[in-house]
């Protein structure tokens, strides 16, 4: 069987197979299911990999597929607080910003930024409540995490050094971010701790959850 006949194959019996099962055995089968056609297959494109070597996640092909179907919900054992289909529709918008996009006016380069996050651009809203005037806009705010709503209530508990304890952003998160990119929310969290393995980070250990993408500054030759 060519690689293609396989995935449509397998995916056909797994759906018909999911029809009789509870939901938690749904995901579990899925994730063996993506594990398993991964390993066969050799799917290789833009893989998101637990280090627990549970799941492999990929951008296109079945993987996406099912972490779009209303039915399944595909979960990182290492970070559960991933928002999967919000994290895979952020970087595909990503992606396809155009050169023009990301250069000129830095508002606009922003905005653009913001948009392919899942967040509206609310420069006038409180901090706190839906504000995002400081996202991409300095050294630390440079990570876009998607997040379930599950943990979109959890507060840093002095786990991430350099932050305020406590950093309560649920409500901000709930009234900034777009629904149409799929389940959970989104934010431009603290890079503050990235730089340590495993990440200490606000996404990583207040969220629990992966980032989608960050922005990088790069110094200009007077670092100005």
């Amino acid at each position: 069987l060519s690689r293609s006949s396989l995935l449509e194959q397998s995916s056909n019996l797994l759906k018909v197979t999911m029809r009789n099962l509870s939901r938690p055995m749904q995901t579990k089968l899925v994730m063996l299911f993506v594990s398993t056609v991964t390993f066969v297959a050799g799917i290789r494109s833009n893989p998101v990999v637990s280090r627990l070597g549970a799941i492999q996640i990929t951008v296109g092909g079945a993987a996406s597929a099912f972490a779009a179907s209303p039915d399944t919900t595909l979960v990182d054992f290492e970070y559960p607080g991933t928002a999967y289909e919000r994290m895979v529709a952020v970087r595909k918008r990503v992606s396809q910003l155009s050169k023009k996009e990301l250069n000129g006016n830095w508002e606009t380069v922003r905005r653009n930024l913001l948009w392919s996050g899942g967040l509206k651009d609310l420069r006038s809203a409180q901090p706190g409540q839906g504000y995002t005037g400081h996202s991409f806009n300095d050294f630390n705010h440079v990570d876009l995490t998607c997040m379930v709503d599950t943990v979109s209530e959890n507060e840093n508990d002095g786990s991430v050094k350099g932050i305020v304890v406590g950093n309560r952003l649920s409500d901000g998160i709930r009234i900034a971010s777009l629904s149409e990119l799929g389940p959970g929310g989104s934010w431009s969290t603290c890079a503050i701790g990235c730089n340590q393995s495993p990440p200490r980070d606000v996404a990583h250990l207040q969220f629990q959850s992966r980032i989608a993408f960050k922005l990088v500054w790069v110094p200009n030759r007077g670092y100005d």
